[in-house]
């Protein structure tokens, strides 16, 4: 029992599956109803499994969804910074983009997320 009077968190692979179905929603309206490409970002747990994350990983791969290991519920910022930079080379794919506009990110111009984020 933990602390809190509740049994151990053990894998469950089919629990996931199940649920995976509303991730897949998620990337889904991203995708398909707003346009967007997404990252996908797992708050990593001491509980969680190798082959639960592999599981995940492996869908989002099959979907060309990124998924970044974050661990800034524990290291702030640090544990962040994957995700940070998914982010922005996800932006910096756009804006490389054929169909991207001329104009940069945003009003006025300027081309690059750096440059947006000053804005």
């Amino acid at each position: 029992m933990t602390s809190l009077g509740l049994p151990p968190l053990q894998e469950d692979l089919p629990a996931l599956q199940r649920g995976m179905v509303n991730l897949e929603r998620h990337v889904e309206n991203c995708s398909k109803h707003y346009g967007l490409r997404c990252v996908v970002s797992l708050n990593r747990f001491k509980t969680d499994t190798d082959a639960e994350l592999e599981q995940l990983r492996a869908r989002m791969e099959e979907l060309g969804v990124p998924v970044v290991l974050s661990n800034s519920w524990a290291e702030g910022g640090k544990g962040a910074a994957d995700l940070a930079h998914a982010v922005v080379d996800l932006c910096e794919q756009v804006l490389n983009a054929p169909h991207a506009s001329r104009g940069g990110v945003g009003k006025g111009g300027g081309g690059t997320v750096q440059s947006a984020w000053r804005r």
